[in-house]
């Protein structure tokens, strides 16, 4: 477990010291930042708000998880796994003594943590905003623990989308290609329900809204739970493949 642990740092270092990551993390600040303007600006000029200040943290999670967070991931994953291969420093970590393993879980897992991170990053400054927009009083503190369930819950199709590209990236030896590959993929996905409609209940790109479902009063119990189990099924089938290529991997 020491070692899981170690490595789990490890791996969460080696995204954080890489500097285009961290100016993903400035960037996500920047964005959040800039979107409170140009709702302020049309409020401004135009009298009317495009967005209630109560509600700018869920729209911000809305276009994080649909647009920006899965081209995080891709970028993450790519490096860490198929980058290192190409970068031959993968062998360095496969000598010290850890299993393939526990070296596949805490890749996933560091990937995990960025992902959390930036999520807080961005909860913390839409909530910010929504105060400098006008969200005060009772109505502020009941959006703002609305939003935090939202945040929270978003987490799940985030970490079925790791699953799966990780499971991608073990098909690539240079960082590129497995990027490049998981966003045409992801388009794919996405525009794949718009001529086969029945697709959109089983594929993970459908529920990386997820928050909104939960969130919605008139969703039952049964669309939940089969929202869940369709996310922990992709995380348990290509995790579970995508250690298999790992582990079978000649480095």
């Amino acid at each position: 477990m020491n070692s899981l642990y170690a490595n789990i740092i490890n791996e969460s270092q080696k995204i954080f010291l890489k500097r285009k990551n961290v100016v993903l993390l400035i960037l996500s600040a920047i964005i959040t930042i800039g979107t409170a303007l140009i709702v302020s600006t049309v409020h401004k000029g135009l009298g009317i708000y495009a967005i209630r200040p109560v509600d700018f943290p869920i729209y911000m999670l809305g276009f994080f998880t649909k647009v920006l967070l899965p081209l995080f991931i891709f970028m993450w994953a790519s490096d860490i796994f198929a980058g290192e291969i190409a970068e031959r420093n993968l062998k360095i970590v496969l000598v010290r003594p850890i299993t393939r393993f526990k070296v596949f879980v805490s890749k996933n897992m560091a990937i995990g943590c960025a992902l959390i991170i930036i999520l807080a990053i961005v909860f913390l400054f839409s909530s910010i905003c929504s105060i400098f927009l006008g969200a005060a009083g009772k109505e502020l503190f009941k959006g703002l623990a609305y939003a935090a369930e939202a945040y929270i819950v978003a987490i799940i199709p985030m970490i079925s989308l790791v699953a799966a590209v990780s499971f991608v990236a073990q098909f690539f030896k240079n960082s590129s290609g497995a990027l490049t590959t998981s966003i045409i993929l992801y388009i794919v996905l996405i525009l794949l329900p718009a001529g086969f409609p029945q697709a959109s209940t089983i594929l993970v790109t459908s529920y990386t809204n997820w928050h909104v479902l939960w969130l919605g009063s008139t969703v039952s119990i049964a669309k939940l739970i089969y929202a869940f189990l369709i996310m922990l099924s992709y995380c348990l089938i290509f995790f579970s493949a995508g250690f298999y290529l790992f582990d079978a991997r000649d480095l």
